[in-house]
């Protein structure tokens, strides 16, 4: 299993580079095996020496290869003390490759790949995690916000609908997918989706917004304004909402409204150059 998940630290990873090295020349210690044991289950923290002890059983009965496990632990010690992110990311998808019940931790070697740009081995760690977890609904989320990053939306749009399968009482789970099916020109569908869960739906900012934005793309200014309303309802002093509102009244050339939202914003927010801006275009 994947050592990643414990070891984010230094202090941790100078602890496993030794460990490591000992192994090197030691495999066979039966204590320093139940130690790299500990350190290599999975995402939620410190093992018992039990759990590390059936690790270890599991591993032998698997026939698990030693020196190559070593070796990328070794180099993937050496890149997080260096703290060079595409380097753990690489290495950790590599891991996951060789031992695939380390899915748990595949979230954080795709948020290392992130920090450093690296988005193809994020989505290569959390792909890989689908795999061993198909039922794991918040794989999915992250898969498919990262296709949607690399531009791909072809493939976000069924890892989406696949987490919401997974997950039909999820509010980001009906959000994310209705934003992909306007995003690929179905916006009818995209606002269909949301309707059972309209209340929820205007009681979230993000929900919200999105639905707003998806019903103005499609000319639907009272929807629009619907979610927009009952938001400012919530939290009158949101400035996405607020920009929304004056967005859609522009549209549908309601323009006195249209003022009134962009000036709401400055009196918030004085140093807004964007209501600036929206407010001079919309001088009569």
């Amino acid at each position: 299993m994947l050592w990643l998940a414990s070891s984010l630290t230094r202090a941790d990873a100078r602890e496993e580079k030794a460990l490591l090295a000992q192994l090197t020349r030691k495999p066979a210690a039966e204590p320093l095996l139940l130690r790299y044991a500990e350190l290599a289950l999975p995402c939620d923290g410190r093992a018992t020496k039990a759990k590390a002890s059936e690790l270890l059983r599991r591993m032998a009965r698997a026939n698990v290869d030693w020196e190559r496990r070593i070796a990328l632990h070794a180099a993937l010690a050496e890149a997080l003390l260096a703290q060079h992110a595409a380097s753990v990311s690489r290495l950790g998808v590599a891991i996951l490759r060789q031992d695939p019940e380390s899915a748990a931790c595949a979230r954080q070697i795709a948020a290392l790949a992130i920090r450093d740009d690296a988005l193809p081995e994020a989505t290569d760690a959390l792909v890989l995690a689908g795999e061993v977890l198909p039922q794991d609904a918040a794989i999915r989320a992250e898969l498919g916000r990262l296709w949607l990053a690399r531009g791909r939306l072809d493939r976000a749009l069924p890892v989406f609908a696949e987490r919401f399968a997974l997950a039909t009482g999820d509010l980001g789970a009906r959000r994310d997918l209705a934003y992909a099916l306007a995003a690929d020109g179905r916006p009818d569908e995209a606002l269909s989706l949301l309707v059972p869960a309209r209340e929820a739906c205007e009681q979230d900012a993000t929900c919200a917004l999105t639905a707003a934005r998806i019903a103005l793309e499609g000319d639907r200014f009272d929807e629009a304004l619907r979610y927009l309303e009952a938001r400012l309802g919530v939290e009158p002093r949101d400035l996405d909402a607020l920009f929304a509102l004056g967005d859609v009244h522009t549209r549908a050339r309601q323009l006195d409204r249209a003022r009134t939202a962009y000036a709401r914003i400055l009196a918030l927010k004085p140093d807004s150059v964007r209501a600036a801006q929206a407010l001079q275009a919309l001088a009569p």
